[in-house]
């Protein structure tokens, strides 16, 4: 994966971001240059690099920081950490966990709901057997959504 994906999903939604550092860890941690438009938009720009599909099943630590702060240079970023960040208000976790099908690579947070979460609860329809999987010669579609 490489950052553009970051970069360009985050561009759509937020065109003040100037760049997307995507750095491999065991996961990704993304640093991400923008202006700012009001107060408190660096959290709403973090939380949807943390919605977008690379964001929501990779990402482990996002960190913001303004427009002249270039996100590729690591001294620059300790620099804007070290002055600029208020740990008591600029700092905040997000209390869920990510979870991976080792089976079939789902991914999900502890925060989904339970037919999501919960193996007994899963729609049989997208049940599979693992013994069966290597015999399949093509893996069953998705079935249609059913409209209301």
């Amino acid at each position: 994966m490489s950052r553009s994906p970051l970069y360009e999903q985050l561009k759509r939604d937020f065109p003040e971001v100037e760049a997307v550092n995507a750095m491999y860890t065991h996961g990704i941690g993304a640093i991400v240059s923008t202006k700012s438009r009001f107060g408190g938009y660096d959290k709403a720009v973090a939380m949807r690099l943390l919605s977008t599909p690379h964001g929501m099943s990779y990402t482990k630590i996002v960190i913001i920081v303004d427009e002249f702060v270039d996100p590729f240079d690591l001294k620059q970023v300790m620099w804007a950490l070290t002055t600029r960040v208020r740990p008591d208000k600029d700092v905040f976790k997000i209390s869920w966990e990510i979870y991976l099908c080792d089976t079939c690579k789902f991914s999900w947070r502890s925060t989904e709901g339970i037919n999501i979460t919960d193996p007994d609860q899963y729609d049989k329809r997208f049940k599979l057997n693992p013994a069966e999987l290597d015999a399949f010669d093509q893996i069953p579609p998705i079935p249609k959504l059913l409209k209301k």
